[in-house]
């Protein structure tokens, strides 16, 4: 017996079903602001939350380093985040949002929020409420690990 007949082919589909929809929201996204990506919003968003070293970044969005090494490289080519060297440790920096970059993420914000909706739009309203409910109960799991 192969080990892909004993898999629980339902959990499968639904990491599929999830992975699919992130990657047609992100096509969508790419439309708005092409050259940036869910990721790149995702980045500016912590910067937003406060996390501000490319080390947390790193941990709070479960990225490699050097990926947010380029993400934030991308962006302050950009003009959305600035590197401002730490007083205490100067082998460490910290980021920061732009004015440009506040400005992007509201805008950004609601194009993929619009995204989503356009996604899920054919659903109703208990199914809508449903996926949340299950979204939510899952998000503390993924942000624990």
């Amino acid at each position: 017996m192969k080990v892909y007949d004993t898999v629980d082919r339902d959990a499968l589909r639904t990491v599929g079903t999830m992975l699919r929809f992130v990657r047609v929201v992100d096509q969508q996204f790419r439309r708005f602001s092409p050259g940036t990506s869910l990721t790149d919003l995702s980045v500016l968003a912590q910067l937003n939350r406060g996390v501000d070293t490319p080390s947390a970044l790193a941990d709070a969005l479960h990225l490699d380093r050097p990926r947010v090494t380029r993400i934030t490289d991308h962006l302050v080519e950009l003009g959305y985040i600035e590197r401002e060297e730490d007083q205490e440790d100067r082998r460490r920096c910290r980021l920061h949002l732009t004015l440009t970059g506040e400005a992007y993420l509201d805008d950004a914000s609601l194009a993929a929020s619009q995204a989503v909706d356009s996604l899920l739009g054919p659903l109703t309203d208990e199914d809508r409420e449903a996926l949340l409910r299950g979204l939510n109960a899952v998000r503390p799991i993924v942000d624990s690990r």
